[in-house]
This record gives C-alpha cells, structure tokens and sequence, in this order.
C-alpha cells in the first residue's frame, strides 16, 4: 500500500516509471514487520469495510429496480390501493417542451441552472420552467433522465416536460426510467427522441393517489442509497487519511486503535448469516458441496470454475444480488470460496473430497454428504434444484457468456443506464480483466443479445427473495 505523490519523468516526451527509479525512491518503513503487518491489516480491514458498503448499495439498487418493475406495471398493488388501471399516453398526462439557446440569458452566480444533458453549464436569472418536470435528451444520450424540482433553464439538447395537474411528476420519472428509449429513436446516427413520439407511448397508468404513494415509496429508497452512498464516501475518505498517516509514521497503530478498527469493519455479510444460525462461509461450504453432489461424478469432477458460475446463478436465483463475485477472466468469480474457508469446512466436514479423472479435476460427494444436502434442503428447498437443473449440461463457456453479461446488466441497473448490447460491451471494455472477451466469438453482439434475453426470462419475472427460504 505505498503511496508515490511524485511525478517521476526520464524526459522523454511520454512519463516513464521505471524499475531503477521505483527502488531508489526513499520510503518510510515501520522497524518490525509486526506494525508493518499491522498497518496493512488495518487499511485492508477498511478496503473490506469499503468493499461491503459498495455490496450494500448494489443490493438495495437491485431491490428498488425490482420493485420498479413490479409497483410501476401495477403486477404487485400497495396496500390500499384497488381497482383496474387505465390505458394511457404519455401525452395525456405531460407535454414535451424543447429548451432554448443560453447565451443571451447566461449571468455570473445567477439564481437558476442552465441545463444541458451533460449536466448544469452555467446560471441564470431566468427560467423557462418553475414546477417540478423530468427531462430527457433530445440528441445524443437520450436514455438518462432526470427529475428537476427547482426552476430551470433548458438548452435545444434537453426536453423539459410540463406535468399536468392530478398527475405526479415523481412517478413519471420513474416510468421514464423504466422505458428503453433506444427503441424509440428516430435517427440512424446520432440518437434522438422527437416530442410526439415520447407523447405517444402507452401505458397502464394508476389514479393520482396511487401514483403518489409509489413514487413516495421509490423516493425513499433512493434516499437510504443517496445515504449509503455518502457514508462510503465518507469511509473512502477516512481511508485516505489513514494511508496519509500510518505509511508516513506520523501515527503509530497501537493495538487498542487496530481493535476498534477491526470492530467497525465486519463484513456485512456474515451478521446476514450468523441471524439464519450460520456463517457466510459454512453457508457456501453447503452450497458447493450440494452442486458437487448433484453436478459432479467420479468421472467428470465439479470443477471450480463450474460450480463458481452455478453457485452465482443460484444465488442470483434466489437473493437476487449475489455478493463477493469480481471481474475475473473467466467471469464473475468470489476468491472468498477457495481461500476464505467453504472449500476448507466441506472437505474438513467430510462433505466433499477432492478429485481427478483424466484431465478433469474438481470436487465430488464424500462420506457426509447427506448432512450438506440435509442443511441446502432446509435453507434453500428442493425447488431450487430443479432450477438449476437447465444448466446441467450447459458448457463452461455458455455459463461463462451468461454469467459475465448478467453481472452487467446488474452494474448498469444500479447506476441507472439502460441495459442495451452496447452498453454491457461498455462495462466489458471498463474492466482489464473482461476486455479481452471482446475479442472471442462466445461474445459477439448476436450472443450478448441472446445473454440479455436469457437472462431477463431467468430473473426478471421473479420477485427477489430476501434471504434464505424461512424456516
């Protein structure tokens, strides 16, 4: 965890960094590996705090677009709340306005916003709008809205939208956020969105006051994740600080402050566990060796690979965020398992043994099996088995393209983009260790397209659960 603040340059045109520079930069070194450890511990305990406060939010994002999916289509009804929605258009109940040129109104610390679809491009007295309205891009990115409560001012780029009244302008920036706009995009080349065709979308709409209590409910969740967001940030921060002054030795860690730090980082996760009677790391100890049971055999062994993308597809099944998986080159994968203790604990319980036949190597069913299948069964149920059962014969590389495009699809969900085959090539491009499937077939356009569909009749229709199956 060394930190560099200075720009090293050899003089050429393009900055170097190399071998003789880094190892004769002076450093700072604690005298005992023991602080040294110490140090590293305590940063790494605040990047795992960090890591859980990242999980946290990704869930709760998952969970509210879930329960978009289910309150804004009327498939699931707030108590209360009864009787038959009506077909409507857009148009019906807004009108789209374009924005206007903003160099003659632009002011110096001015009261309003001047809006752009990048964002506020400067400030003026004047506003073409003062009552709550979402815009949307006219040119260019037209799949973000936004929802605007105070007066503003718009430019040509970014609809504004005039609600009418007994309508509630927070429901329809979520409608809106729910509507793929690429399909309705009126150009071959740089996208656009014409006003009458946003007027003339249809859809099953709810009276006002149901309107209200689901945008009321959407609104609060966004606030717990505006305020989760903000507590990471703020750990981010903290963590900075820490680096600044324990890898200078400005502080020194004694051990009741390497207590307290490690008392405030417990893995989310392991409370979420330790409630149902269990550790995270017995619990995934089970669901391997039930995947080892069920999907390996003394000829073809459950490889690690293999039972990394069926226990995410499991998990995804039923808790519908799976938690601990990275980027990895093969797909979504959670070192945790290997090296973190469920592979230890099911072949110490005697669940698993490790196995080889041929050029197959993996895991298969031990001597205590029927304990591990006893404790799925009761956690989980029988059902999900079945579930997974399509994906007995699926090749690594299948699950892998399915698995990868899935992980996607969540990360642009939970920061709000619409989920479209540029777009997961988008995320795919964003990481190291997946840019290079961009390259092999598996992951042609034609094939993430299929993914996304696969993967919307796998997960969509199911209402997430919010753990294990009671007991």
């Amino acid at each position: 965890m060394m930190v560099f603040n200075k720009r090293f340059d050899d003089g050429v045109q393009q900055t170097h960094l190399l071998n003789p520079v880094i190892l004769s930069c002076p450093v700072v070194v604690p005298p005992n590996i023991e602080e040294q450890r110490a140090i590293a511990t305590a940063l790494s305990d605040v990047d795992a705090l960090i890591a859980a406060q990242g999980k946290l939010i990704a869930k709760k994002r998952a969970i509210k677009t879930a329960a978009m999916q289910q309150l804004l289509t009327g498939k699931q009804r707030l108590p209360g709340f009864s009787g038959e929605w009506e077909l409507k258009r857009l148009g019906d109940l807004l009108s789209v306005r374009h924005g206007k040129n903003q160099h003659q109104i632009v002011v110096n610390d001015g009261k309003y916003p001047i809006l752009a679809t990048s964002g506020e491009i400067g400030r003026t007295n004047t506003f073409l709008y003062d009552k709550p309205s979402v815009l949307i891009g006219r040119k260019g990115t037209i799949d973000k809205p936004r929802y605007q409560e105070s007066p503003f001012w718009t430019i040509d780029t970014l609809f504004y939208t005039e609600i009418a009244n007994e309508t509630s302008p927070k429901y329809i920036y979520f409608k809106f956020l729910t509507i793929d706009w690429s399909s309705y995009n009126e150009a071959s080349g740089v996208p656009s969105l014409n006003a009458s065709t946003i007027e003339a979308i249809e859809f099953q709409c709810p009276r006002f006051e149901e309107q209200t209590a689901i945008a009321n409910i959407l609104s609060d969740m966004d606030a717990e994740i505006a305020a989760l967001g903000a507590r990471r940030d703020k750990t981010q921060a903290i963590k900075q600080g820490m680096m600044q002054e324990l890898l200078t030795g400005r502080i020194r860690l004694q051990q009741e402050s390497r207590d307290r730090v490690h008392e405030q980082v417990q893995p989310y996760k392991q409370e979420q566990y330790e409630k149902a009677g269990h550790s995270w790391a017995f619990n995934e100890a089970v669901v391997i060796s039930t995947l080892a049971a069920k999907f390996g055999s003394g000829e073809y062994p459950l490889g690690r690979v293999r039972y990394t993308k069926l226990a995410y597809l499991m998990h995804r099944h039923v808790e519908n965020q799976p938690e601990g998986y990275l980027k990895k080159a093969a797909g979504p994968y959670n070192p945790e398992i290997r090296y973190k203790g469920p592979e230890a604990i099911a072949q110490k319980n005697g669940y698993i043994e490790a196995a080889r036949s041929g050029k197959f190597s993996g895991f298969i069913a031990s001597r205590n099996i029927d304990q591990a299948l006893s404790y799925f069964e009761k956690w989980y149920g029988k059902e999900v088995l079945k579930w997974l059962e399509q994906f007995r014969y699926e090749k690594k590389e299948s699950l892998e393209l399915l698995t990868t495009v899935d992980m996607a699809i969540q990360e642009l969900r939970a920061n709000d983009r619409m989920t479209t085959v540029e777009a997961v090539k988008d995320v795919l491009r964003g990481h190291p260790e997946w840019q290079p499937k961009l390259k092999r077939e598996i992951f042609a356009d034609a094939n993430i397209e299929q993914a996304m569909a696969r993967s919307r009749a796998l997960f969509d229709a199911v209402h997430p659960m919010a753990g294990h199956k009671q007991e």
